[in-house]
């Protein structure tokens, strides 16, 4: 795979941070994000065992990068799934999709006047 990466945080040294700095890749190709992606879903509970790191194993997540917008709409819509005890909140493909329950229809979520729609306010 050749992509480039940079990190979006602040400078910290790993030693003074409980956590390892995140790393943001930007693949050439489309299709090779999408496999990438396809095959995390499938290993969701990976590690870092076996990578040969200075830190203890951890477990190793494997997101898509989002807008902006659609970060807050996620954020937005997985604070009020919990409050409405809806299951499921998650991305595909950029898009935002929300689910009651295994096997029940699900809703796109792409803006807040939906969320309030879908899950209602408390």
């Amino acid at each position: 795979m050749s992509g480039t990466s940079s990190v979006w945080t602040k400078h910290t040294d790993l030693r003074d941070s409980e956590r390892p700095r995140p790393l943001v890749l930007r693949l050439a190709r489309r299709v090779h994000r999408d496999r990438l992606l396809a095959a995390a879903r499938v290993r969701r509970s990976t590690t870092t065992a076996g990578l040969a790191l200075s830190f203890d194993e951890r477990r190793l997540y494997l997101n898509e990068r989002l807008t902006r917008l659609n970060r807050q709409v996620f954020y937005t819509a997985h604070r009020d799934s919990l409050n409405a005890n809806w299951k499921y909140v998650r991305t595909r493909d950029g898009k935002i999709y929300a689910r009651k329950e295994h096997g029940t229809p699900r809703y796109r979520l792409r803006a807040e006047i939906k969320i309030e729609q879908i899950f209602g306010r408390k």
